[in-house]
């Protein structure tokens, strides 16, 4: 179970898939508020941030390196839906 998260350590990728979903978010969330982040939404962020990292945590688990192209496909898609 991953008990806190910070974005510049690459969570264990197996630990980070065996914690329960909303519990990544909370950890995610817990981090962007003890930094005082300037979020418009925390928690959509918090939950995009999981998205991506869960994609990451698959990607490592089957060897396809840090990201695949899939993986930047999903970035963009979440990107341009929070923008837009």
């Amino acid at each position: 179970m991953i008990n806190d998260y910070d974005p510049e350590v690459e969570p264990e990728s197996n630990l980070w898939l065996e914690t329960d979903e909303s519990e990544r978010e909370n950890v995610v969330t817990q981090f962007c508020e003890a930094n005082e982040a300037d979020l418009p939404n925390v928690h959509l962020h918090a939950h995009i941030h999981v998205v991506v990292e869960n994609q990451a945590a698959i990607d490592e688990r089957n060897h396809w390196g840090q990201f695949s192209p899939f993986t930047l496909f999903l970035i963009s898609i979440l990107v341009s839906e929070y923008v837009f």
